[in-house]
């Protein structure tokens, strides 16, 4: 009997070897406030984009078309985790037609950031996310202006 394993399976793990060694080196890096970007002033993570903001953290992402209900932002245990879902319906003359969208990224913080003070203000199709650094806290879901 053979022991193959899906594509799902393979990625899942890739993933999860990847998120270990992207919070590895998270951890190496210490207090935010000894920390600095490497290449440029900000770095670029799929969406996202984080900047040192002074001693603070700044991420900006960039989700034209979404509204801000169909947002959901979440900061779990030094992992910033954005998921965005929206339905579009189209009518032309061959009737309605409706496809969906699904954008998700997550990245680990350097540092510990006060969870409780995250602010996030929503504009245009920029989502803006200032993370003060603080003492770490458990889970905590970001509300959205």
């Amino acid at each position: 009997m053979s022991t193959r394993r899906s594509s799902f399976e393979m990625f899942s793990e890739m993933e999860e070897l990847m998120d270990r060694m992207r919070q590895s080196m998270a951890d190496s890096v210490g207090d935010v406030r000894s920390w600095r970007p490497q290449r440029s002033a900000a770095d670029r993570y799929g969406l996202l984009t984080l900047e040192a903001d002074g001693e603070d953290y700044r991420i900006v992402a960039d989700l034209p078309g979404f509204d801000t209900e169909d947002i959901d932002l979440r900061f779990d245990d030094g992992r910033l985790t954005l998921t965005a879902t929206n339905e579009v319906e189209t009518n032309d003359e061959h009737g309605t037609h409706s496809r969906s969208r699904r954008v998700s990224e997550s990245l680990y913080v350097p540092g510990t950031i006060d969870a409780e003070s995250i602010e996030a203000s929503y504009q245009n199709g920029v989502l803006d996310i200032h993370l003060p650094v603080d003492e770490p806290v458990d889970s905590h879901r970001i509300d959205i202006d």
